[in-house]
């Protein structure tokens, strides 16, 4: 028997061996454990930096696009809206001088110009500005209020026009009944 499990001396040191190599196994199955946690620790880091990478490259191209489109918001702005406008301004102005010495008839065709001309550049500027609904707002009350300005403007031409066309009335009128009209004869020519 003492072949098969040795003297106990070498037991003794079999048993010291085997103490020894199983306490290195633990600090081995330690050391594994700890370098492996923190191998998964810094996995999980750089997964969550590299999500956030990914989310934060995401937000600046968004961003970059949201850049573009208001440069080119901008050029539409600068290329197309502004000469359009002064277009506008020009054929208002060009109503608003013409009205000074217009008939009732014409007053009337220059409101109607004046309204054709409000309209339309109401529907352009609500097709422009759609994008932003709070400006599109605003500017749909300025055309309004700028639509009620010419709309009183032209009335007070036609109520100067009807002034000065009952003056011309009265002149007539007064004339008809005055002394030398009435000493003139039919026949005398």
């Amino acid at each position: 028997m003492e072949g098969k499990e040795g003297t106990p001396e070498e037991q003794e040191i079999a048993k010291k061996y085997g103490e020894k190599a199983i306490a290195s196994i633990k600090h081995v199955t330690s050391c594994v454990k700890i370098v492996s946690d923190l191998g998964f620790n810094i996995y999980n880091t750089h997964k969550k930096d590299r999500n956030e990478i990914a989310r934060l490259s995401k937000m600046v191209d968004e961003a970059a696009e949201q850049v573009k489109d208001l440069k080119q918001y901008k050029e539409a702005v600068h290329g197309i809206l502004v000469p359009f406008t002064d277009s506008v301004i020009q054929d208002l102005d060009t109503y608003s001088q013409q009205m000074a010495n217009g008939s009732a008839v014409f007053l009337r065709i220059q409101r109607w110009n004046v309204q054709k001309t409000l309209r339309d550049y109401n529907f352009f500027l609500q097709d422009f500005t759609a994008a932003f609904p709070d400006i599109a707002k605003q500017y749909a009350f300025q055309v309004e209020n700028l639509q009620e300005a010419m709309n009183l403007m032209i009335d007070l031409y036609g109520f100067i026009e009807q002034y000065n066309e009952e003056m011309q009335f009265a002149d007539y009128i007064a004339n008809i009944n005055s002394p030398r009209a009435r000493e003139a004869s039919l026949g005398e020519a």
